[in-house]
């Protein structure tokens, strides 16, 4: 796209903006289909934070919340698990 004739015009820069959060939306709805994928999942949906000129804000918070809530809670839940490992290994 950077040897088009429009190549640093507004129209480009929007265009460009724009498919980088087309790409954000569908690399996110691939990532929620796979359970390993879920952090990839949230770090997009707090990537498409900074485009809430774009984006409806309020819609772009709250999926971002959801997404990053549920791979904490996930991430809370790998630590504990891990760390309870750690005891049971060290009182055998």
């Amino acid at each position: 796209m950077q040897k088009s004739s429009d190549a640093g015009s507004p129209q480009h820069e929007e265009f460009e903006n724009m498919l980088l959060i087309a790409h954000y939306y569908a690399a996110r709805a691939a990532a929620m289909g796979h359970k390993s994928l879920e952090s990839v999942a949230a770090k997009l949906s707090t990537a498409l934070l900074r485009h809430t000129d774009i984006v409806p804000a309020d819609k772009a918070f709250f999926e971002a919340g959801v997404m990053c809530k549920v791979w904490y809670t996930c991430f809370f839940i790998h630590i504990l698990v891990k760390e309870e490992k750690q005891q049971t290994l060290t009182n055998k």
